[in-house]
């Protein structure tokens, strides 16, 4: 009897030293987490502290100390050049870029139990002539493992893009002098901030005359989702305001699409266009025919207009000829034929992109996209040169 008691009271003790002991690491753990999100919330603020074209060398070391830790750069790092990143990881050994090709493991599944899931958030900056020039904010949080895998054995997202993705909510901005990649339709609802939709990661642009309220409203971030108990399951959980913008943009350019002529659509916005292409020419149109493009399988087939034009003028970049000289263009247009299609013998104000090499249907000289061809009219011409004087470029 008395081995007996004694036997349930060592069991007593050992249970009470492995529960302390989990609950100790536990506690551990999500003060980690709650560590991880303070680092997060803290560079943030350095990174929003920056000023574009004001912020000096100084002020770029300064974060440089306080976050070397997790920071870097590639080659030459100093007051001329230097591009400077900062990456931080919880939780990276189960972090979804690395267990995603054996599946979602063991232990990803308990620690979501407890309220714990990996994540991570990335910064940077870059300096050039000793003034910070553009900067930038992500954050990723891991999504509930049970949305990583379906129960059919079908990877996330591979049913609807054909491909998979690391199973995480991505949400960034980037504050710089161009709106990369950003839509001519909503540049001109907001000129100095887009918002772009990658598949999986929503990013809000700036350029640096956007109103402080504005970035404000559109950088929100919700660091909740670091360490509330249940996982957030949309990215509007992270950016809110940003992801409500994105899908009202989304449903304007749905409405637009569906409009009985496109080019009613694209002209209003030559100013807009001229400001962010990379190069913006006056031609005269010499011919001008329609061939069909097929793309590839995942996207259904295009025409394309290619089009003979003389170079008069550049007014921003550079043009693939002399003046004077005919290259060709091409202007994509969707399946019911909706582009800015060139104007038989007129003069017309060309924004795209220029390419060297010899013209030919498959490698023209200037890719125009599908609203990148606008009558000459004065009107639009003294549009077009204010944009083009709008070009906010670096300015060190």
């Amino acid at each position: 009897m008395t081995i007996h008691r004694c036997w349930k009271s060592k069991l007593r003790r050992g249970v009470a030293a492995i529960s302390l002991f989990l609950v100790v690491g536990w506690l551990a753990m999500m003060a980690r987490q709650w560590l991880f999100r303070m680092r997060a919330e803290a560079l943030l603020a350095d990174i929003k502290s920056l000023s574009l074209n004001r912020s000096s060398w100084s002020d770029a070391q300064r974060l440089m100390t306080r976050w070397g830790r997790w920071g870097g750069y590639y080659g030459n790092c100093n007051e001329e050049d230097c591009s400077y990143s900062v990456r931080i990881y919880h939780l990276p050994l189960v972090y979804p870029a690395f267990v995603f090709e054996e599946g979602p493991h063991l232990g990803a599944r308990i620690l979501e139990l407890i309220g714990l899931r990996s994540a991570a958030v990335s910064a940077g900056f870059h300096v050039v002539h000793g003034v910070v020039t553009n900067k930038g904010y992500g954050m990723d949080v891991a999504l509930p493992v049970s949305r990583w895998i379906f129960p059919g054995g079908g990877f996330w997202l591979k049913d609807k893009i054909g491909s998979t993705y690391w199973p995480t909510l991505d949400v960034a901005f980037r504050e710089g002098a161009k709106l990369s990649e950003s839509n001519p339709y909503t540049i001109a609802e907001h000129p100095n901030h887009g918002l772009i939709h990658r598949r999986t990661i929503l990013e809000v642009h700036f350029t640096p005359e956007e109103s402080p309220e504005e970035q404000a409203a559109l950088t929100d971030f919700r660091f909740d989702c670091f360490t509330r108990w249940a996982a957030c399951l949309s990215r509007g959980e992270l950016l809110p305001r940003a992801e409500e913008e994105e899908a009202a943009d989304a449903r304007e350019i749905e409405q637009n699409a569906a409009s009985a002529d496109l080019r009613t659509n694209c002209f209003p916005t030559v100013q807009i266009r001229a400001r962010e292409a990379r190069d913006v020419l006056v031609d005269e149109v010499v011919r001008s025919e329609a061939v069909p493009r097929q793309t590839n399988g995942y996207f259904k087939p295009l025409d394309s207009w290619l089009t003979d034009l003389r170079l008069k003028n550049v007014l921003k970049g550079t043009a693939p000829v002399r003046g004077g000289h005919v290259f060709r263009v091409v202007v994509t247009c969707d399946d019911e034929g909706k582009c800015s299609r060139p104007l038989s013998r007129a003069p017309v104000i060309l924004t795209g992109t220029s390419f060297a090499g010899k013209p030919s249907s498959e490698t023209p000289d200037f890719d125009a996209g599908n609203c990148g061809v606008t009558e000459a009219t004065q009107e639009n011409l003294t549009a077009a040169q204010e944009g083009v004087q709008q070009d906010f470029g670096p300015r060190y």
